[in-house]
């Protein structure tokens, strides 16, 4: 998960990122709202809070899954 998140700060896509184990979150200088529901309409879930969305995945989870969650995330955000 940190490779993801490392890509999208390096990609200019996110301002921070923070997690542990199976809890992570990423800061995207604006209302996440938006950037959520669209996140959710292509089939990941994950949480808007505040200028932040967070991210649970499942405890077991492949690495084409966690690929999807991060081109998912890629694709909404350059949309920004």
């Amino acid at each position: 998960m940190s490779e993801g998140f490392t890509a999208l700060l390096g990609d200019g896509m996110i301002q921070s990122f923070r997690g542990i184990g199976g809890i992570w979150a990423c800061e995207i200088g604006e209302d996440a709202i938006p950037a959520r529901d669209a996140i959710i309409d292509r089939g990941v879930v994950c949480r808007g809070i505040g200028e932040a969305l967070a991210l649970c995945p499942p405890l077991i989870i492949t690495d084409d899954e966690i690929g999807t969650i991060f081109d998912t995330f890629s694709d909404v955000l350059k949309q920004r």
